[in-house]
C-alpha cells in the first residue's frame, strides 16, 4: 500500500486458499494456472530426463505423483 502511487508489478505465487487474504485489495488481479495434463506432464518429464528412452511406466508415475505441478516434475 505504501507504493500505491507508483507503477509496479508484483507477482506472487500462492498455495490454494492463501489468496483469500488479498481478494479485497483494489488492484488484485488473480491469474490462475491450471495443472498440466497427463500428456504435458509426461512431455516435460521426458524433456527433463534427457534420455534416449524413458519407460512409459516411469512417465506415468511422474505425471500422477506430480499432480500436474511442473515444479514437482522438474
Amino acid at each position: 500500500k505504501s507504493i500505491s502511487y507508483m507503477p509496479a508489478l508484483v507477482f506472487a505465487a500462492f498455495r490454494p486458499g492463501l489468496e483469500k487474504e488479498f481478494e479485497n485489495e483494489s488492484r488484485y488481479n488473480p491469474v490462475v494456472l491450471h495443472p498440466l495434463s497427463e500428456k504435458d506432464s509426461k512431455r516435460l518429464a521426458r524433456h527433463c530426463i534427457r534420455a534416449s528412452h524413458v519407460p512409459e511406466e516411469l512417465l506415468i508415475d511422474i505425471a500422477l505423483k506430480s499432480s500436474g505441478n511442473p515444479l514437482y516434475i522438474e
